[in-house]
């Protein structure tokens, strides 16, 4: 089974640090792992260390829900 994981994140770089943190801790390895910016206002960087498929990043913040359903429409897993 292929697990796409979609991690919406907006102004919260220690929140997205631990969440990342926690798929690395997983005992089954996600296919792939997406974070939407969901508009921040200091871009999200890719962190060292820490495998991200996909960073997408949206020009204004819609919201949390509208951040997971784009990441949901990129997403290849089952």
């Amino acid at each position: 089974m292929k697990i796409s994981v979609i991690i919406p994140a907006f102004n919260q770089p220690a929140k997205l640090a631990r969440s990342l943190a926690s798929m690395r801790a997983q005992t089954v390895p996600p296919h792939e792992i997406i974070v939407v910016d969901d508009g921040s206002k200091t871009p999200i960087e890719p962190q060292p260390g820490i495998i991200v498929t996909r960073l997408e990043r949206e020009p204004v913040h819609r919201g949390s829900s509208a951040a997971k359903n784009h990441g949901a429409r990129l997403a290849t897993g089952d």
